[in-house]
């Protein structure tokens, strides 16, 4: 019995200690994953790669000569193929100031000298060639698009629609 009789307040002494409450518990501090790092967009290295100049393409024709313009609408135009009828030649025409320009289709690239040539009153740098040159039916029949490069300048890329080959048969036609 005296057992239970010191059983009791040690019992009693135990339930009191455990109505004490606990010692807060720190909560973790949330751990913020660093930013990425920013991945270096290089430019594609290959032309057939790389976007298309801003623009579309336009046809204008006319008795003595007729044109391809690309270009965007309102600006000058990046882009002329130009016929003239009367001499039977085609003028690539781009901006920019070179003394050659390289056209590129996925049949290969030429190199033609280049000079100052006027379209619509305006400077630009181009290169005249016959208008039976194959290299045109290199850019008629290139796989999507092509491109007209100078040293120094950034290359014009430009889809292969149809425009530029109707100025060359106006050029082919012309008696």
């Amino acid at each position: 019995m005296i057992r239970f009789r010191l059983a009791g307040p040690a019992l009693g002494l135990a339930l009191l200690a455990a109505c004490t409450t606990p010692a807060p518990v720190a909560k973790p501090v949330p751990t913020v994953a660093p930013p990425p790092v920013p991945v270096a967009v290089t430019p594609p290295r290959d032309w057939r790669d790389a976007p298309l100049t801003a623009g579309t393409w336009r046809y204008v024709p006319g008795t003595a000569q007729s044109y391809a313009v690309y270009g965007a609408a309102g600006a000058q135009p990046a882009l002329v193929i130009a016929c003239d009828k009367t001499a039977r030649t085609i003028a690539i025409m781009r901006q920019g100031a070179a003394t050659s320009l390289t056209v590129t289709t996925s049949y290969g690239a030429a190199t033609l000298p280049a000079g100052g040539l006027s379209h619509d009153g305006k400077m630009m740098t181009g290169a005249r060639i016959s208008a039976r040159d194959n290299l045109l039916d290199r850019i008629g029949y290139s796989r999507g698009r092509f491109a007209v490069m100078g040293a120094g300048l950034a290359p014009v890329i430009v889809p292969a629609w149809a425009e530029p080959a109707r100025a060359v048969e106006d050029c082919r036609q012309a008696s």
